[in-house]
């Protein structure tokens, strides 16, 4: 029953971020990227990131299953990290540590994708 719970949620929670082409991934396969202790860094706080959000996501859908609207704590945690990896992305962009063979456009769009949420939810964080 619980399992079952879980794979409703994570289903749902699919669906929302599907449309909107935007999920926490990371970037592999720069074969030409030397792979220095700042680039490692960065990656494993991208990772993590990346993850967090996706944790915390879960935890939002739950609470808008269950009550109609999500906590603002969790709301507030959500933007934390979401700026936090529009942060990483923008470094990525910036820091020619991180530029090498890089897609800007796709980063770019990402950010912008990222930025769109943020703004989403601080709209969500005035009403509630």
């Amino acid at each position: 029953m619980i399992n079952m719970k879980v794979k409703t949620i994570c289903f749902a929670i699919g669906l929302l971020l599907a449309p909107m082409g935007m999920q926490a991934q990371v970037q592999y396969g720069q074969p030409t990227m030397q792979q220095d202790g700042f680039y490692q860094q960065w990656l494993m706080d991208y990772e993590a990131t990346g993850n967090a959000i996706n944790e915390v996501s879960e935890e939002y859908q739950a609470q808008v299953d269950k009550r109609g609207y999500p906590k603002k704590k969790t709301v507030k945690k959500k933007m934390a990290l979401v700026e936090h990896y529009i942060d990483l992305l923008q470094t990525q962009l910036n820091d020619p540590r991180l530029g090498k063979d890089l897609d800007r456009g796709k980063v770019e769009r990402k950010i912008g994708e990222w930025q769109t949420q943020l703004e989403d939810l601080q709209r969500l964080l005035k009403k509630i």
